[in-house]
């Protein structure tokens, strides 16, 4: 008999150019109408990040998570500047420290990882999520290829209240 899988992973890779990024600038443009509770109805909890970066530069990036979509226009190595409309609906926020990446060896042109516990961030409700990435404060960085980034968000089911 199949069981049901309280755990989810959703992975992003935004599309990102290999072009200088400033600090603030965002990382790829944002995503649209994640489900982060794995059973569609209660809420989740975001327990771990995994990602994978191509290229020799360590990026430190702010990763935020929006309810809904965002009205904000925003596209990739362009200032990251949220419309009031959607200050309210930040949800959950963490960052990647350049020190949190490790480098992979044999990779060539190089490429790091990262695994960070993220503790217990509820997510409440079932909707659609945006989530956004952008570049940390030791901006301006090139990286050294395109579309250089695969992140991992790691949530659990939220028990069903009684």
């Amino acid at each position: 008999m199949a069981t049901l899988d309280n755990t989810n992973r959703y992975t992003v890779s935004p599309v990102t150019t290999a072009t200088a990024y400033a600090t603030a600038d965002s990382f790829g443009a944002p995503t649209g109408s994640l489900k982060l509770s794995p059973n569609g109805v209660t809420g989740a909890f975001l327990k771990h990040f995994d990602g994978i970066l191509k290229g020799s530069v360590a990026v430190p990036l702010d990763v935020q998570i929006y309810s809904g979509d965002l009205t904000t226009s925003v596209a990739d190595n362009a200032a990251f500047a949220l419309a009031t409309a959607d200050v309210f609906n930040l949800v959950a926020r963490f960052t990647i420290a350049t020190a949190d990446w490790v480098a992979l060896p044999g990779v060539v042109g190089s490429g790091f990882s990262v695994h960070k516990d993220l503790g217990d961030l509820f997510i409440a409700g079932a909707g659609n999520y945006s989530v956004a990435i952008v570049v940390g404060a030791a901006g301006p960085f090139i990286p050294s290829v395109a579309n250089a980034l695969k992140l991992s968000l790691i949530s659990e089911q939220a028990a069903a209240a009684n």
